[in-house]
């Protein structure tokens, strides 16, 4: 049977892993090009 790809990330950690990063990447943005660094988990806007 095929695993899809996200439930081999889920069940080796590294979709958690991703997540984290990417969350922490969240709080001081620079996700878009315009990098504004604001902080997305609290609802700001750039």
């Amino acid at each position: 049977m095929h695993k899809t790809g996200y439930s081999v990330l889920l069940s080796s950690g590294e979709l958690k892993k991703r997540v984290d990063i990417l969350r922490e990447m969240l709080k001081n943005c620079v996700i878009c090009p315009h990098q504004c660094k604001i902080n997305r988990l609290k609802g700001e806007k750039g």
